[in-house]
């Protein structure tokens, strides 16, 4: 029988080597930040968002309501800290609203 090595690893950490091993941390940070947005922002906003995609370091937002994408604007400072700090580093430096 094939002797086993006793040393135990987290599920979590286990990808994260992976992620790194496979150059795509990039690409997983950034579908942190597109989850967080609805995280973030919360379902009502979510019911009105259309997309939301990241294009570099900019998280962009498909807004259909014109009243939603105004008080979005004065909101995305304050949303752009909140999704940094959930996914734990600087992803996002600009949020665009279309």
């Amino acid at each position: 029988m094939p002797s086993r090595s006793h040393s135990t690893k987290r599920l979590g950490d286990l990808v994260s080597s992976i992620v790194r091993e496979y150059g795509q941390e990039d690409r997983l940070t950034e579908a942190q930040a597109l989850n967080a947005w609805v995280d973030v922002s919360g379902k009502e906003v979510a019911d009105v968002t259309d997309a939301v995609w990241m294009k570099g370091k900019e998280l962009h937002v498909r807004i259909r309501s014109p009243v939603w994408r105004n008080e979005l604007f004065l909101r995305r400072e304050r949303i752009r800290a909140a999704i940094n700090d959930e996914v734990g580093r600087e992803v996002v430096d600009t949020i665009v609203l279309h």
